[in-house]
């Protein structure tokens, strides 16, 4: 019937309408895909064998068809079939975001994203910040320790052309500069009070700058776009961005108090349960307490929660 309907296409003399188009291409392409031959079953979705025009609504449904059949069957190892789609015009970003679909299916992170880079760094980068930062940021912190270096390579790896998508206020270079400063701060905490020689107050000032950027963030609320490629499922944690934010929030709220804790010559804490610390946290604040009069009463709420306050009946 495919044939046929083909080859009378080809004569001008089609009579299918487009909904017995549709159920011969399907069919079609089950029977390929069931013998193998996948490569074919792109092609075949490909193909107009109706009468009249398709629109473009139709054409755009048959493309998003062939993509996920090359998303699901295409592996490096298919060289010739490869080469044979792409001799029929399959561009080759479909090939390099099926990579990136079986790099994420298989957990590996490093894979996916340099995957993506190779087509579109606007789609690296939202994959960082979408997929990847959420799940590393959440588990804690050995995982924020490898997400460091990751961000410094991705980081390496953008022109200046994309430098506004890497700066968002809620984008990869926040988040890369307070992994920086958590680094630091974690170090600082480890070292002798006698043996530290470094500028706090400049540490203290990226502090409350970076809290400032990201409590912003979280006030608004940004709605995130969605990403071009999560029709496949990521073998990722997916957390709301807003969640992330407010953890990021919390955890510069600490770095502050360990800071603060230094300066005042205090041996600073080393873990984040408000049990471990509510009872010397008198001892790390200055006269005036860790926020000013101008904090938002949200940063206040956060440090209530360190405290272990809890409202009056």
């Amino acid at each position: 019937a495919f044939h046929l309907g083909a080859a009378m296409t080809a004569l001008s003399s089609s009579t299918l309408t487009h909904h017995q188009e549709d159920l011969i291409v399907d069919a079609v392409t089950s029977q390929l895909i069931g013998e193998g031959l996948w490569e074919w079953a792109v092609y075949a979705n490909l193909c107009f064998i109706g009468s009249g025009a398709m629109s473009q609504s139709a054409a755009f449904v048959r493309r998003l068809r062939a993509k996920n059949i090359v998303s699901r069957f295409y592996t490096p190892s298919a060289g010739s079939r490869r080469s044979f789609l792409q001799k029929i015009g399959i561009p080759p970003h479909w090939f390099v975001e099926a990579d990136a679909y079986r790099c994420a299916s298989e957990g590996d992170a490093l894979g996916m994203v340099n995957n993506l880079m190779r087509f579109s760094v606007a789609n690296s980068i939202a994959a960082m910040e979408d997929l990847i930062i959420p799940s590393m940021i959440l588990e804690g912190k050995e995982s924020m320790r490898k997400l460091l270096p990751f961000l410094e390579l991705l980081r390496c790896r953008i022109s200046d052309d994309f430098l506004d998508c890497w700066n968002k206020p809620d984008g990869c270079g926040v988040i890369h500069k307070f992994l920086q400063l958590h680094a630091q701060v974690e170090k600082l905490s480890n070292t002798p009070l006698d043996q530290i020689d470094v500028d706090i107050d400049h540490l203290l000032d990226e502090a409350t700058e970076l809290e400032a950027i990201l409590s912003t963030a979280v006030e608004d609320g940004t709605t995130r776009k969605s990403l071009p490629f999560v029709k496949i499922p990521y073998g990722f944690t997916r957390a709301p961005h807003n969640v992330v934010l407010a953890e990021l929030v919390r955890m510069l709220s600490f770095l502050r108090m360990q800071l603060l804790a230094i300066s005042n010559g205090q041996q600073p804490l080393h873990d984040l349960d408000p049990d471990s610390y509510s009872s010397r946290l008198a001892i790390v604040l200055p006269p005036d307490g860790l926020y000013d009069s101008s904090t938002p009463m949200g940063a206040e709420s956060i440090l209530r929660g360190f405290c272990g306050f809890k409202a009056m009946a």
